[in-house]
């Protein structure tokens, strides 16, 4: 097998120094094409390839190598190799050439009245996967167009090679893969107001949609992509008549609250993404599009690093109201480890979180303490300054906001 991919590994290493001023920051992944199972046709099959590569660009911290750049370097019997690859080691041997952190790959299969859909994700530095696969009874391939995305944060939560490689006191073992921040809930709309529900999209597959006779401009719209609309939630905005709106929702990743906005002005609808303003076009709502609940349920409640920048991160679920669902990350930008907390401590000035590895104290200032060791003094930053940055840049989540800004920041 090896001799036999001398011309893709040559191939892949010419790609490799093309993406080499790429950002250090994105975690390159590479798309193969979906295989077609029994039941699909291999055009269908290479369109889903492409949604799955849209999908994956919409990751925080991502960049793609889609399946088109790959055929662009690669001659006809590299390609064929590079289709036929599907174990670990394998997609991991060209992963490495490619020049790429992960390689995705998958089938897709349409039995009786059932889609099948298996993605698989390698990290190639280890070798070691993610899966996730659905079974779509019933459904249509616009089901299965719905169903990519669950299935993208499924295996870009898996990344293995993110935690962090850290000593001393700070060699934290990951407690696993980290559970996934967003959900996806039906906002059970009553069909008299769907019905009344105008669609705006940017043209490249995003969809807003709201109700325009609403008169309370605090209602949230609707937004996403492929058929899923996620709820927005909506801090301000103002409204007069039908004539002209802005709302602001949220979006941690922008400077300010206003460069997350969208709304109607000299008759034209809008989207603001930080600086970048989009001019919507009216659109139709699809009847099979979902409306669903606000899909981030998490919150950022504590901050702190080392002076060489080991960032410790805490969230904890916004529902029910108290909830001690608290979750820690521990890592660098880029790389991070999930850590269980087991217990917390919250009093006004400080909160306490306890896990297997070793005690996290926050308050006006912080300290990790390792189980069986001293204490290790650390700044505590303050959430409101730093969300943007726990959101985007240091990419602590590997899955979509439900945002309309996803992807675009």
């Amino acid at each position: 097998m090896l001799r036999g991919m001398r011309p893709l590994l040559l191939s892949c290493l010419v790609l490799a120094s093309l993406l080499s001023s790429a950002s250090a920051m994105a975690r390159k992944v590479g798309v193969l094409p979906l295989a077609a199972g029994a039941g699909v046709d291999a055009k269908v099959a290479a369109t889903l390839t492409e949604a799955l590569a849209g999908d994956l660009a919409r990751v925080p911290g991502t960049e793609v190598v889609t399946q088109a750049q790959m055929k662009a370097l690669l001659d006809l019997e590299a390609q064929k190799q590079l289709a036929g690859c599907t174990d670990d080691s394998c997609m991991a041997q060209i992963g490495a050439a490619l020049g790429v952190d992960d390689l995705v790959g998958g089938t897709v299969s349409h039995l009786g009245e059932s889609w099948l859909i298996g993605l698989r994700r390698v990290d190639v530095k280890i070798g070691g996967s993610r899966l996730a696969d659905r079974r779509l009874k019933g459904g249509s391939i616009d089901d299965v167009l719905d169903a990519l995305p669950g299935l993208v944060a499924e295996v870009s939560q898996a990344a293995p090679s993110a935690a962090p490689t850290l000593v001393g006191p700070l060699a934290i073992a990951p407690s696993g893969v980290a559970p996934t921040g967003g959900k996806e809930v039906d906002a059970a709309i009553a069909p008299a107001m769907r019905k009344r529900m105008v669609a705006f999209t940017d043209g490249k597959g995003m969809v807003l949609a709201y109700d325009p006779k609403s008169d309370d401009v605090w209602a949230p719209f609707y937004a996403g992509r492929n058929g899923a609309l996620f709820a927005q939630r909506v801090s301000g905005g103002g409204r007069e008549g039908e004539v002209s709106f802005d709302v602001v929702f949220w979006e941690p990743r922008v400077n300010e609250r206003w460069q997350a906005s969208f709304g109607k002005k000299d008759g034209k609808h809008y989207l603001q993404c930080g600086t970048r303003k989009i001019e919507l076009s009216p659109t139709k709502l699809p009847s099979s599009a979902r409306l669903l609940q606000v899909r981030w349920q998490r919150r950022l409640t504590h901050l702190a690093r080392t002076e060489d920048g080991v960032y410790f991160v805490v969230d904890v679920a916004r529902e029910p109201e108290g909830s001690r669902d608290f979750r820690l990350y521990v890592g660098k930008p880029g790389a991070w480890s999930f850590v269980k907390v087991d217990d917390v401590i919250l009093e006004r000035d400080e909160s306490v979180y306890q896990t297997a590895q070793g005690r996290l104290q926050v308050g006006y200032a912080a300290s990790w303490t390792p189980k069986g060791g001293a204490p290790l003094s650390l700044k505590a930053l303050p959430v409101e300054d730093h969300a943007g940055d726990a959101y985007g840049r240091w990419g602590v989540y590997r899955e979509p906001l439900g945002t309309p800004c996803d992807g675009l920041l």
